[in-house]
């Protein structure tokens, strides 16, 4: 407790009358807790198991909610966390009905898709006029336009990712494009693995970058929800989608993109989600992806792989969701508009692909190497540790062996003997377990103390009261008496 605080207490505590004369003692604080605080995490659930009917918003079908904490399920739009950009919320009760927040009726899905327009009106402009691109109707014109534009020219448009603003919504639309470097290192990958198709899932940039390259025999595809790319490309190449519930507002576009799977024996299936992206939906798109290629396919050979941007700690949770063998590559991807992922030693995204080894080539790429022992580039901190097999490192951070545990940890894990495995100084659970149960029965102990001082500091209210009562009606007595002698001595004194 601050003197501060302390200070003002004892100045309240002598301000009343009843307590002049006391002796000033200070409030006993509460015992700090020894145990290290609980993380709260993984508050929200996602719901698979539900058959019934799945509520939609104006983004389509929505996904399936657990509230741990309230004990509650709700289906919320899948495409935006954000109340304010989407604040569809129904509650599924325990009977089955659903119940909405909001009375609002539903606004239905978008059905305007401008598939081309940018194309068709080029072939309208004339090669010599200037070309004037309007990001609010999104199209261009020739010379002039009514609204503020810019000056373009014909190459630009075919980058629509350089020319557009990347959105900034963290809660859904955030948008980040790989650096030149990482799109030449996946762009030999798909190279070296010789794939005749493309299916890019959210990654604009790379569509647009495997699109200039213009390799004979290759086909691309990509599907993205954000709608403003649809008026760059035509609807042979592109489609809105949303990734985690596997729904195209335009029943045409999965028409097309079939026609697209058949035409492709070898298929990449290429996602770049959102940082904060649901693994387990994503995973079932990217199968629901790798299966339509099969069925478009039909008895043709029809073979695919796929790669999978996420953050190595959310890795783990990819490789528990895919069928198959998914790996994680040690490379470093890197976003030329974050700030932070921009750098390799700050980046946390990395590969995670079913393709062969040495089609993911690093010999070019500074701060690599080629593990003999794995058949791999690795980075050139990452040792090989021949009890796992394995280089382990993820994060560039040096790691050890233990004998124990037959694996591998980082060099501030250690091996604990409570709970028999590697852990950070203070994380043991059994120890946490123990000083949480001491804690508790502390707080128990204060709290009791708590108690007892409250109906003691009660009961002397209810003594002072009952005194100050007593010597009231006492004053109040001897005032009666005073007065009733004061008119015996006045009669007395009339009658003489």
């Amino acid at each position: 407790m601050s003197k501060g605080k302390t200070r003002q207490q004892k100045k309240k505590f002598f301000k009343r009358k009843e307590n002049r004369g006391k002796v000033f003692v200070k409030k006993e604080a509460a015992p700090k807790p020894t145990a290290p605080p609980l993380r709260e995490r993984g508050r929200y659930d996602l719901v698979h198991d539900y058959e019934g009917e799945v509520q939609s918003c104006s983004h389509g079908p929505c996904l399936l909610f657990k509230d741990k904490k309230e004990n509650k399920r709700y289906f919320s739009c899948a495409i935006f966390r954000d109340t304010e950009k989407c604040s569809f919320k129904a509650y599924l009760k325990d009977d089955g009905s659903v119940e909405r927040t909001n009375t609002d009726e539903v606004a239905e899905v978008e059905k305007k898709y401008p598939y081309g327009v940018i194309p068709k009106q080029l072939k309208k402009i004339p090669k010599g006029s200037k070309i004037v691109f309007c990001p609010k109707c999104m199209e261009v014109f020739a010379d002039k336009h009514k609204h503020p534009g810019s000056f373009v020219t014909r190459p630009q448009l075919r980058n629509p990712s350089r020319l557009l603003e990347a959105m900034d919504d963290q809660h859904g639309m955030a948008q980040f494009w790989f650096s030149d470097e990482s799109l030449s290192v996946v762009s030999s990958a798909i190279s070296n693995g010789k794939y005749d198709g493309v299916l890019c899932m959210g990654s604009p940039r790379l569509f647009e970058s495997l699109k200039e390259e213009k390799k004979e025999g290759r086909q691309l595809f990509m599907l993205d929800w954000d709608q403003r790319y649809l008026s760059f490309f035509l609807s042979k190449f592109c489609a809105r989608y949303s990734l985690l519930t596997d729904f195209f507002p335009d029943p045409k576009a999965e028409q097309r993109l079939n026609a697209f799977l058949a035409g492709v024996s070898r298929l990449i299936v290429i996602s770049d989600p959102p940082f904060g992206v649901f693994v387990e939906p994503l995973m079932k798109s990217i199968q629901a992806m790798r299966k339509r290629h099969v069925t478009a396919r039909g008895s043709s050979p029809a073979v695919s792989h796929s790669i999978v941007f996420l953050p190595f700690f959310v890795g783990k949770h990819a490789l528990r969701n895919y069928e198959g063998e998914l790996c994680m590559s040690d490379y470093r991807v890197l976003y030329a508009n974050h700030k932070e992922f921009s750098r390799p030693h700050k980046t946390t995204v990395r590969m995670l692909t079913d393709m062969k080894k040495e089609c993911i080539d690093l010999s070019d790429v500074n701060g690599y190497k080629f593990c003999d022992m794995c058949e791999k580039h690795v980075v050139e901190t990452n040792k090989h540790c021949g009890m796992c097999g394995d280089c382990t490192s993820r994060d560039g951070q040096p790691t050890r062996h233990c004998d124990l545990c037959m694996r591998c940890y980082k060099d501030s894990y250690k091996h604990c003997k409570q709970c028999t495995r590697c852990h950070l100084a203070g994380r043991c659970p059994i120890e946490s377990e123990k000083a949480r149960a001491k804690d508790a029965e502390l707080m128990a102990e204060w709290e009791e103390k708590q108690r007892l001082e409250k109906i003691r500091r009660k009961e002397e209210r209810m003594e002072q009261r009952a005194r100050e009562r007593k010597e009231k009606e006492e004053e109040r007595e001897r005032i009666r008496k005073e007065m009733e002698e004061e008119r015996a001595k006045e009669v007395s004194s009339g009658q003489h």
